[in-house]
């Protein structure tokens, strides 16, 4: 499935570091990439997230 509008898919990201303003990096199936975090606020290293688009839309919870 991908989104109608933009035909770009929802992908897990892991939060590998995090850089100014609301700038992160993060490791996905495709490498690393830099995304941007302003929908969900601020993300820590470690931190798994939806990216979309080029920016995080949602973190998931740990439930450990």
């Amino acid at each position: 499935a991908v989104c109608v509008t933009c035909s770009d898919e929802g992908r897990l990201g892991e939060v590998i570091s995090v850089g100014a303003g609301d700038a992160a990096a993060v490791r996905t199936a495709r490498g690393a990439e830099t995304i941007d975090t302003t929908i969900v606020g601020p993300v820590r290293a470690g931190d798994l997230v939806l990216v979309h688009a080029g920016s995080a839309i949602a973190v998931l919870e740990d439930d450990r």
